[in-house]
């Protein structure tokens, strides 16, 4: 029959099963995830390897192509003659801006001349010669009067002085005209047919490079047919790969489920292991202390007043009623033993057997004289092991059995006067036991370890049979 305490467990195991379902959640299977997992890298292996085929063509593709050569050729050359054309294009500009500052300096010049050439009667040496001539002629004349001669002789010392002003107006049209001769040599050389002849080789190279373009559409077709297939082989690459990471995330997650449920399901049935073992500590504990040393005393009391005629009256039983249960190592021998009867060892008792011949019966003879002699005390050993368990010295001859009895009696009724007190104090080291079991006991349980896929239990599981307490006993002495 159960007892409350195997009761209350399984009431607590059917509560723990109907919260966590009463099946595990189902274990990854570790076969079938490694034959998956090596389908799908061997799919990728595969893929990966028509890949680098597809590779392998379209780089020869690049590489062995006369018309692709031809096109990099003619890219290289334009290539040239734009780095020639900026160069070009360069030296124009730097020209352009000398000219631009030469024309300002000769500009500066021709308006400096005509402003002074606008103040003068005569544009040239020439015409002023020319009418210094014909004053001169009309002063050697003597027509004149002396105030006219003496108006075209200051007149004259005039045109001598404006002939100097305008012989420099002569020497700064030189320096005009040989400002005006630099600038068009310089124009000269930005007519040059290089610039020309650049353009001219650039469009015809872009020409020829625009027909390579046109004509290479049946190289670029297949091309593009390479390059669908790369991108095809990719895709599905890729595919297993996301693939292979799902299988990893199912398994995972199909392990985390599976050991989360294991470790919750372990600290529940270990909790309620624990409580199961405090109640089953609490009912020993609280069974009355000494019951079996009483029953002791009480046996060897009755063996004693039985076998050697001890008076029954010294003894006083003490009223102790005994679970069914309890579990007494020692063996009445006292029961259906005839009164006056002494149990002897089988030693002994071989002595005894009748043989039917006269040494045997004269050894009996010798041997029952020497007991009654000595007086001697002769017990079973599971007598001897009882007295032992109750600290009473063992008789050793018939006198001294009434001081044993004496002493069991004392011994018996020092058991009784003591039962309530060491109850109580095997109740209080029973509740501190347990106390010292919850604070041990993790409160969500430990952690499985799994290697190989097998389940490992990092703490050892202690069951109520391998952690039975130990009552503890009062020695007494």
């Amino acid at each position: 029959m159960p007892t409350p305490a195997t009761q209350k467990s399984n009431a607590k195991s059917e509560e723990s099963n109907k919260k966590h379902g009463s099946r595990a959640p189902p274990k990854p299977n570790d076969k079938a995830f490694k034959v998956a997992l090596e389908e799908n890298r061997a799919k990728i292996d595969k893929l990966q390897e028509q890949l680098d085929k597809v590779n392998e063509k379209i780089n020869n593709e690049m590489n062995n192509d006369p018309i692709g050569r031809k096109r990099d050729e003619l890219k290289k050359q334009l290539d040239e003659i734009r780095e020639k054309q900026a160069l070009h294009k360069q030296a124009r500009s730097s020209t352009f801006e000398k000219i631009k500052v030469l024309n300002d300096a000769l500009n500066k010049k021709k308006r400096d001349v005509k402003v002074g050439k606008d103040k003068m009667q005569f544009r040239t040496v020439k015409d002023i010669d020319i009418h210094i001539q014909n004053l001169e002629r009309q002063v050697e004349s003597g027509e004149l009067k002396i105030i006219e001669e003496k108006r075209i002789i200051s007149e004259i010392s005039n045109l001598k002085k404006a002939k100097k002003t305008v012989e420099q107006f002569e020497i700064q049209q030189t320096s005009i005209d040989a400002d005006q001769k630099a600038i068009d040599d310089i124009k000269k050389t930005l007519q040059d047919t290089d610039s020309r002849q650049l353009s001219a080789e650039y469009d015809k190279i872009k020409a020829e490079l625009d027909l390579l373009y046109k004509n290479q559409s049946e190289q670029h077709e297949k091309r593009q047919k390479l390059f669908d297939e790369r991108k095809r082989l990719k895709s599905q690459r890729d595919a297993e790969y996301e693939r292979k990471n799902a299988l990893y995330d199912n398994y995972n997650k199909a392990k985390q489920q599976y050991y989360e449920w294991f470790d919750e399901k372990k600290a529940e049935d270990e909790a309620a292991q624990l409580a199961s073992k405090a109640q089953q500590l609490r009912e020993e504990a609280a069974l009355p202390a000494f019951e079996a040393e009483i029953l002791i005393c009480n046996n060897l009391i009755n063996f004693f007043q039985t076998s050697y005629g001890i008076n029954k009256t010294a003894v006083e039983p003490a009223s102790v009623t005994f679970p069914a249960t309890l579990n007494i190592r020692a063996v009445d021998t006292t029961a259906n033993v005839p009164e006056g009867v002494m149990l002897v060892k089988k030693e002994d008792r071989d002595d005894d057997y009748f043989v039917g011949n006269k040494e045997t019966k004269k050894k009996r003879n010798k041997h029952e004289k020497k007991n009654q002699k000595n007086n001697s005390c002769q017990l079973d050993i599971s007598i001897m092991d009882q007295l032992y368990q109750v600290d009473v010295a063992v008789p050793t001859s018939v006198n001294d059995i009434e001081k044993t009895v004496e002493a069991l009696i004392a011994k018996k009724q020092y058991y009784i006067d003591n039962q309530e007190r060491i109850t109580e104090e095997n109740i209080e080291k029973v509740e501190a036991k347990i106390a010292a079991m919850k604070t041990d006991q993790p409160e969500n349980g430990k952690k499985t370890n799994v290697e190989g896929g097998d389940i490992k239990k990092s703490a050892k599981v202690v069951t109520p049979e391998a952690s039975a307490a130990t009552e503890t006993k009062e020695e007494v002495k």
